[in-house]
């Protein structure tokens, strides 16, 4: 048995990528998007919505990971995102 708190993984369907991370940190929390902090206190939003806006070419190998509301948050190049609970 491991102590390693649980990690969910989520698509962006159709979705910005920064609305798509709020999203998946309010459904891991079970929290109302609206009532979680501004992204843009944990991550250059502009600059994560024009890296995941482009098309995956050259970047093929690109991944971010950040903190957000406690959770560890990581966007895969292809567009998924795993968030981490806090322990």
């Amino acid at each position: 048995m491991t102590d390693e708190p649980a990690s969910q993984r989520f698509e962006l369907a159709g979705r910005g990528v920064t609305e798509a991370v709020v999203a998946a940190v309010a459904s891991t929390l079970d929290s109302d998007p609206l009532d979680l902090p501004p992204l843009q206190g944990a991550v250059d939003v502009e600059s994560v919505a024009q890296l995941w806006g482009r098309p995956v070419g050259r970047a093929g190998l690109l991944a971010l990971t950040f903190r957000y509301a406690d959770c560890r948050v990581r966007i895969e190049h292809e567009g998924s995102i795993t968030v981490t609970a806090p322990a």
